[in-house]
C-alpha cells in the first residue's frame, strides 16, 4: 500500500519551509504505481504536487526529469507555458527515497472531445511543440540526454521490429508496410531537434483554449521531431494536418514528411507494447497489442491506413477499382503464440548511413 496523503503532506511540510497544509488529496495517474503522489493546498490556497518514487527505475525518472526541468525552467518565458518547478525536496527515512515537492501546473488533460481542427486549443497546441522544438540543442547535449540522428532512429526501429517478429504475431501485411518505410530514406530526411518523447492528452495541460502547461519531461532528447505528433496520428487527419500546418507557420525549417512519420510511429507502438508484454510476460498486454496489430492489419487490408511511402501512394492510386487487396492477405491467428506465415517472408532493411539522409 502506497503512503497515505497524510504522510506525504507530512514531508512536504518537511520539504519546503513555512508550508503549512490545508488539504490533502492522493493523486492518481498512469504511471502505474511507480510513484506516491498528492495535491496539496496550503492556507493561502496555493497548490503543490508530492512526488515518491516507489522504484529504482522510478527514482531515476524523477532524478532526471529534476535535471531536466532545471535546464528547461530558464526557457519558460520563450516556451510559453508553465513547467514543473522543484520548490523543495527531502528523504523519506522509511524507504530512504527522495521526496520532491513543486509548484502545481494549474490546467487541465486535453479533451479529445472538444479539440477540433479549427480551434484556437489547436493552433496553440502547434505553437506549444514548435517552441519545445525551438530549444537549444545545448539543453541535451549538457545534461547528457540521449541523442539520436536520423540513420541512429531507423536502426532503433528496425531493432525493435525486429524482436516483435520473433514472436510470430505482427501480420506480414504491416511488416511489409514497415519495411517498406523504415527503408524509404527520403522520408527521413529531417533535422533532429529537442523532443519532448511523452506528449499527449494528459502531458499537455490547456486553460481557456490555451495550452498552459505541459508535464513529464523525462524523455527528452535530441531526436526526431515527429515524435511530438504521433499521440495525434491516430485522430482524425483533419486535426493533424491542421496543427502541423500551424506548427510549420512557426517553424520553416520543420520537412514535409513529418505526418508520415509521425502516422510510422504511432503505429509501431504496438510493437513496442508486444514485445513489452512478452519481456515482463504478461499475457493481458500481449493480447492487448495482439488485438491492436490485428485492428490495423485488417484497416491495412482494407486500404483505410494512409501511405507512408511515395511508393505506396503509386500503389494504392494503381490499385484504386482493380483488385480486392483483402483477399491476399493472410492474418496470423491472435492464439497461436509462435506462429509464422512462411508462406510471406520478410526482406531484409538495407541500413541507411548517416551520409545518405543529408
Amino acid at each position: 500500500m502506497g503512503q497515505s496523503p497524510l504522510i506525504l503532506a507530512a514531508l512536504a511540510t518537511d520539504a519546503v519551509s513555512g508550508l503549512q497544509v490545508k488539504t490533502a488529496v492522493a493523486i492518481s495517474s498512469n504511471t502505474s504505481g511507480n510513484f506516491d503522489s498528492a495535491l496539496l493546498t496550503d492556507v493561502n490556497g496555493d497548490s503543490f504536487i508530492v512526488r515518491i518514487p516507489t522504484t529504482a527505475t522510478a527514482g531515476a525518472e524523477l532524478e532526471l526529469e529534476l535535471q531536466v526541468l532545471k535546464s528547461v525552467g530558464a526557457f519558460t518565458a520563450r516556451l510559453g507555458f508553465e513547467v514543473p518547478q522543484a520548490v523543495g525536496e527531502t528523504r523519506d527515512l522509511s524507504s530512504g527515497n527522495r521526496v520532491l515537492v513543486f509548484k502545481y501546473v494549474h490546467g487541465n488533460p486535453l479533451d479529445a472531445r472538444r479539440l477540433s481542427a479549427t480551434s484556437s486549443t489547436a493552433q496553440s497546441i502547434a505553437k506549444a511543440i514548435s517552441a519545445i522544438h525551438s530549444l537549444p540543442i545545448e539543453l541535451v547535449q549538457n545534461n547528457g540526454l540521449t541523442e539520436f540522428s536520423p540513420a541512429e532512429n531507423i536502426r532503433l526501429r528496425v531493432a525493435e521490429l525486429d524482436r516483435a517478429m520473433q514472436s510470430g504475431q505482427v501480420p506480414a501485411v504491416l511488416l511489409q508496410r514497415w519495411e517498406d518505410a523504415l527503408s524509404d530514406v527520403s522520408l527521413f530526411k529531417y533535422q533532429p531537434a529537442v523532443v519532448h518523447g511523452s506528449l499527449g492528452y494528459e502531458t499537455m495541460l490547456e486553460r481557456g483554449g490555451e495550452v498552459s502547461g505541459v508535464l513529464n519531461w523525462e524523455r527528452v532528447q535530441l531526436g526526431d521531431p515527429a515524435l511530438d505528433f504521433a499521440w495525434l496520428a491516430d485522430e482524425d487527419n483533419e486535426l493533424l494536418e491542421a496543427i502541423l500546418l500551424n506548427y510549420q507557420l512557426n517553424r520553416p525549417v520543420a520537412d514535409g514528411n513529418i505526418a508520415k512519420r509521425a502516422v510510422l510511429y504511432s503505429e509501431l507502438e504496438w510493437v513496442r507494447w508486444l514485445v513489452h508484454g512478452y519481456a515482463v510476460k504478461d499475457t493481458i498486454i500481449v493480447e492487448d497489442a495482439v488485438k491492436g496489430l490485428q485492428a490495423m492489419a485488417q484497416a491495412a487490408a482494407e486500404g483505410k491506413m494512409p501511405p507512408l511511402t511515395a511508393s505506396a501512394v503509386a500503389a494504392a492510386a494503381a490499385a484504386v477499382g482493380s483488385i480486392n487487396i483483402i483477399e491476399s492477405v493472410s492474418f496470423i491467428e491472435q492464439d497461436d503464440a509462435h506462429a509464422v506465415d512462411s508462406a510471406a517472408p520478410t526482406k531484409p532493411i538495407d541500413i541507411i548511413d548517416e551520409n545518405d539522409l543529408f
